[in-house]
This record gives structure tokens, C-alpha cells and sequence, in this order.
């Protein structure tokens, strides 16, 4: 039910779309009710409709006091989901901070552009 797949119940997982798979992987992950979730790039390859559903599913789980470790790409994903934010580039975390802090450390609205800024500050040293 958490994931939304009770009408699916009888088909087997292998057959699922992939966003259908990804609410099914962490619905099971889930069954052993963890102390920390552990999701790797949740929304990668998904369609528009599957990635914000399973974003607004993480955002529940957020909600509930689920602690979680998001590894992603997308900084818009990362700003709408995380509490605490690491930068890791080139294998090493570089900074950890809100987005919030982040964005008034650096003067700028965008946290792709943060990111970037501090990723290119590395480059330079």
C-alpha cells in the first residue's frame, strides 16, 4: 500500500516499469523499518510523472522522521529533499551545510551554481 502498487500485487517486480520499480524497491526496503534508508539516484531514468511521485513518496517518508542518505545528480532534488547537504567532488566531500546556508554563504540563488562555484573553487587550488 505504501508504494501504491496493491493493484499490482500479483505481477512480479522484474515486470514493473521502471518507476513502478523504484516505489517497489523502497516499499521493500522499508519492510524491516530501518533506522537509515539508503537511496542511490532514486529518480534516475524515470519519466516526469514516476520521479515526482517518488519524490513526493521520499518527502512523506521525510516527513515521518525516516532518516535517509540521498546520493543524486540533481541539485533541484537534492535542494527539495535534503536537510543537510555534503558536496562530495572528485571522491571527497568538500562541504556540508544547509542549501540555505549554502546560498547565503555564497550570495546566489541557485544551488547548480553553487555547486558549481565550489567544485571549480577545487579546480583552481
Amino acid at each position: 500500500k505504501l508504494a501504491g502498487l496493491a493493484d499490482r500485487k500479483d505481477e512480479m517486480a522484474s515486470y514493473l516499469s521502471s518507476g513502478l520499480k523504484q516505489r517497489f524497491y523502497i516499499a521493500k526496503s522499508l519492510i524491516n523499518d530501518p533506522k537509515i534508508l539508503f537511496l542511490d539516484e532514486p529518480t534516475v531514468g524515470l519519466d516526469v510523472k514516476s520521479a515526482l511521485r517518488l519524490r513526493r513518496q521520499i518527502a512523506a517518508l521525510k516527513q515521518q522522521g525516516r532518516t535517509m542518505v540521498l546520493t543524486t545528480h540533481n541539485m533541484r532534488e537534492a535542494e527539495e529533499l535534503c536537510d543537510l547537504v555534503a558536496i562530495i567532488y572528485k571522491g571527497r566531500i568538500i562541504h556540508t551545510d544547509t542549501v540555505a546556508e549554502m546560498k547565503k554563504q555564497t550570495g546566489k540563488k541557485d544551488f547548480e551554481e553553487i555547486f558549481l562555484e565550489m567544485t571549480n573553487s577545487e579546480d583552481e587550488e
